[in-house]
């Protein structure tokens, strides 16, 4: 089931905002769903997900730039892109830490 809503959200989102949003996803759900292997038993959820290295700097630049107020739209659209796909990770391991707790019961 957890699969469909990743293929449904997935597709959704190159419908909506293109091939590269969706392969960003892509990228980004796997890496989630990685954190989560290595250890299904971590608790909280941060206010965004950890990226990787590359990753991670390409949204300190756009966070700095957001900070100063000259992103250009094409880099508000990616800023907004990443902080959307960390809610949805974040969503997803909560979901997965919920599965593994009631499995665990």
């Amino acid at each position: 089931l957890a699969e469909l809503d990743i293929a449904s959200a997935l597709q959704t989102s190159e419908i909506n905002f293109g091939p590269m949003t969706k392969k960003r996803y892509e990228v980004l759900i796997d890496q989630a769903l990685r954190d989560i292997q290595d250890n299904p038993s971590r608790t909280g959820v941060t206010n965004l997900a950890k990226f990787g290295p590359k990753l991670q700097k390409r949204l300190g630049e756009l966070a700095e730039k957001n900070t100063q107020g000259i992103l250009t739209s094409a880099e508000r659209a990616e800023y907004d892109e990443y902080l959307a796909a960390s809610r949805l990770i974040n969503v997803l391991k909560a979901m997965a830490r919920v599965h593994l707790a009631k499995s665990a019961s």
